[in-house]
């Protein structure tokens, strides 16, 4: 979706038929300036609206939850994907 060499990734649902996701693309191919990207793409956006936050009380600590295993052929389609997202 990017131009002049950046890459902008959009993913499209497998549900839709070939017709519906090719018009898909189109449409979002015409409206791309529509969207944003990243807060660049985004000036008068206030960080108070759009930052998480999690009230914690400070009288409690954090505890950290024990690392979890992932199959291995999952971690590798993970791995995958956040390097296309680079």
């Amino acid at each position: 979706m990017g131009e002049d060499g950046e890459e902008k990734h959009v993913k499209i649902g497998t549900s839709l038929t070939k017709e519906m996701q090719e018009e898909l693309y189109l449409l979002l191919r015409e409206f791309k300036d529509v969207f944003g990207w990243s807060y660049q793409d985004m000036p008068g956006l206030y960080p108070d609206i759009v930052q998480h936050k999690l009230p914690l009380k400070p009288e409690c600590y954090l505890i950290k939850q024990k690392l979890r295993g992932m199959k291995p052929e999952m971690t590798l389609k993970i791995k995958e994907e956040v390097k296309k997202t680079i």
